[in-house]
């Protein structure tokens, strides 16, 4: 029998957290998260072992958090989106529209400068590894 599962995010609240794993409980892994952001800057945390789908991303810039380094992850296009897939986690797949910034742990990247990367065949952009400014929600 296949998990339906659904998630409400409030309004106001701009950082949700899908790494959720209190096994064996409750558990995210090898589920399917499909977002829908805010007009406000949404920060988002995406853990390993599952798909997440945030190209309805919306206003500002959203900043996602994800578990790994920039090498620890393949870029593709998915669309006209990006889409990221952990290494040695396949089932984590990060789904991103143009943007929005992708926060690593030895840095980020602009999800618009890799999504041009990718359809031009060009240099993926260098990984920034300057503090990312403050932004108001």
């Amino acid at each position: 029998m296949s998990k339906i599962s659904r998630y409400f995010i409030q309004p106001g609240v701009n950082f949700v957290d899908f790494s959720l794993d209190l096994q064996p409980d409750a558990s995210l892994q090898g589920q399917t998260v499909v977002m829908r952001g805010s007009s406000l800057v949404d920060r988002v945390y995406v853990g390993h072992g599952l798909s997440v789908d945030f190209t309805a991303s919306l206003g500002n810039t959203d900043l996602i958090f994800v578990a790994g380094t920039r090498a620890d992850f393949t870029a593709s296009l998915s669309g006209i989106n990006l889409r990221l897939t952990h290494k040695s986690s396949p089932g984590t797949q990060i789904t991103l529209g143009t943007g929005d910034q992708v926060i690593f742990a030895d840095g980020w990247l602009s999800t618009t400068a890799m999504i041009d990367a990718l359809k031009s065949g060009g240099t993926e952009p260098a990984l920034n590894a300057s503090p990312l400014r403050r932004q108001r929600s």
